[in-house]
């Protein structure tokens, strides 16, 4: 017996440039052996479906990468426009017209796939319409880069401006054509209606009698990510990566979950080893979730093509040392006894059924030193992911990903009623000021801009070139909410200093950055992300420098000098005839 629903998401994961499954095209038609495709709820597809429900829809652009969900939308909309369900795309059509009630709606689904005269007279039809002449909606799927290049050589400048300024700025629904850019939508979100599609009780019934069920990892994963709170975790760290500024596609997103689900197993390889239990249960175990989701058991060929599971790597909790997590693996004899811990640790075909809870307990005996040496080398990396995803206790787990303050990017971001932020900005100032002048300076009172006189010198000076009050700068969380982007809060630095210049300078504070700075700020060496972040702070001292520029006093120079209490801003008075 076999698991058709297995197969199925095995589609998803052939580590080809066709991923069957993931392919709207593949899954828009019909039901695969009686498997309702997956459908996603998303808010900017339920408000393009109330644009389109009405009487005069407008024009409307998608742009994005291969795999972002144009495809997909457009079927969506054409159902909602027509009120019937999508019969299918024409075979090697890329331009189609349907009808509501005689009005047309003319859709591209791939604009890149029209030749270059006839997607020219696409758009030019946009242009006119923009301009306020009488033209057929359309509904086009777009690169941006070749929509961007046509505009460019066809001379329609109003066009050409408008669709520039919307992929900045996000959609403006009060134009006659609309351009959405769903690179710029985070896909978290859709991880619960992903992960609870895939693990519907009804998708697993036909294991219900499978001799093998019991020792499945397949079919135990599936019954784990059902629980909202290891949902939640596998959101999470889909969150970490959005505030690192990576976006990942809903295409490569059902391709990562669906391994996570299955590993690559298929129930045949699963049955085939029922001859040898005790050597499956000890293998078996590498095909857990929470192994899958970074790949433990991947092939080489499908973990280079596996976007979602190369940046997941970065976020591997196996290697990070918590001592609370540690000890409530291994150590904690009182933990043992509670029905949390025998809830994480219950004997299941990812723990080789009885064999952690047989080594963990030989290992507490302290017999054998080799023996206990292998315990912690094979099972405490293993554990952490499962303790990460099962365990109830969050802000234990978050010390697992490395990031020493993501807890507190994440309250910063929440924040409402900012009673964090002032001290924080002062971290910032510190953490920034030491940045800027590579020394361990305490100044919070105010932002040292610093330049260095001597380069090329083992040993150069940091003259101080601006000195910007703490109460000048400002820590703001914006929840960017717009007509059709839903967006993650963002946190931006805000530099004031009206004197100088009318506009403050504004620095985005993303995951990254914030983790340098307040590495910087609680003595962090300069070396821990200093090639990921140098060149924002290098940038970011440049805007200002150039943004706030004074010239020269000429009749004093400020440097930071050594003191036995550290590094303190000291002033140079030059003699009078340097002045002169």
């Amino acid at each position: 017996m076999t698991n058709p629903f297995v197969a199925y998401l095995n589609r998803y994961t052939t580590a080809s440039p066709e991923h069957e499954a993931a392919f709207d095209e593949f899954t828009s038609n019909s039901r695969v052996d009686g498997i309702e495709p997956l459908s996603l709820d998303t808010e900017v597809g339920r408000k393009l479906f109330e644009l389109f429900d009405q009487d005069h829809p407008p024009a409307v652009i998608l742009t994005g990468n291969a795999g972002d969900g144009k495809t997909y939308l457009c079927r969506k909309i054409i159902e909602k426009f027509t009120g019937q369900k999508f019969a299918g795309w024409d075979r090697d059509a890329v331009k189609q017209d349907f009808y509501r009630q005689g009005h047309p709606l003319r859709v591209i689904k791939d604009l890149s796939e029209m030749g270059i005269e006839s997607s020219g007279v696409v758009l030019k039809g946009l242009h006119r319409r923009l301009l306020g002449m009488p033209s057929m909606p359309f509904l086009i799927a777009a690169n941006e880069g070749r929509l961007r290049a046509q505009l460019a050589s066809l001379g329609l400048p109003e066009l050409q401006a408008e669709v520039d300024r919307q992929l900045q700025e996000g959609p403006d629904p009060s134009k006659p054509v609309l351009v959405i850019d769903l690179n710029r939508i985070p896909t978290s979100s859709y991880i619960p209606q992903v992960l609870s599609w895939m693990t519907d009780p009804d998708r697993w019934e036909a294991c219900g009698g499978c001799a093998a069920k019991g020792d499945c990892p397949i079919l135990h994963n599936a019954r784990k990510l059902q629980q909202p709170r290891i949902q939640q975790r596998v959101l999470r760290l889909y969150e970490v990566l959005e505030h690192l500024e990576h976006h990942i596609t809903v295409r490569d997103q059902l391709v990562h979950m669906a391994f996570t689900v299955t590993g690559g197993l298929s129930c045949q390889k699963v049955r085939a080893q029922r001859g040898k239990p005790s050597e499956w249960r000890s293998v078996a175990r590498q095909y857990a979730y929470y192994n899958n989701l970074w790949g433990e058991a991947a092939t080489e060929t499908f973990r280079k093509k596996a976007t979602a599971l190369k940046l997941m790597n970065r976020l591997d909790v196996a290697g990070q040392s918590v001592f609370q997590v540690d000890h409530f693996i291994i150590s904690d004899h009182q933990a043992s006894e509670q029905p949390e811990y025998r809830q994480v640790f219950e004997p299941a075909i990812d723990l080789g059924h009885t064999l952690f809870q047989q080594e963990r307990a030989s290992y507490l005996l302290g017999d054998q030193l080799e023996q206990a040496v292998d315990f912690v080398k094979n099972w405490l990396p293993f554990c952490r992911r499962k303790v990460f995803f099962e365990w109830h206790d969050e802000d234990a787990v978050l010390g697992l990903l490395p990031f020493q303050h993501l807890g507190l990017y994440l309250k910063l971001l929440e924040d409402r009623k900012h009673t964090l932020k002032a001290w924080q900005v002062r971290k910032m100032v510190l953490g920034l000021n030491r940045a800027f002048s590579g020394l361990f300076v305490q100044e919070t009172d105010h932002l040292y801009v610093t330049s260095h006189y001597g380069q090329g010198a083992r040993t150069s000076i940091p003259i101080i070139r601006q000195k910007i009050p703490y109460e000048q700068l400002d820590l703001e969380v914006n929840a960017e909410t717009q007509n059709f982007m839903p967006a993650r809060p963002q946190m931006t630095l805000q530099i004031t200093n009206v004197k100088l210049s009318p506009e403050p300078v504004r620095w985005k504070v993303n995951l990254l950055r914030f983790e340098y700075v307040m590495r910087r700020a609680s003595g962090g060496t300069s070396n821990v992300l200093s090639e990921e972040c140098d060149l924002d702070i290098r940038h970011l001292k440049d805007e200002l420098l150039t943004r706030f520029q004074t010239g020269p006093t000429g009749d004093h120079i400020e440097f930071f000098e050594l003191t036995g209490s550290g590094y303190r801003p000291q002033v140079l008075r030059l003699p009078q005839e340097v002045e002169a």
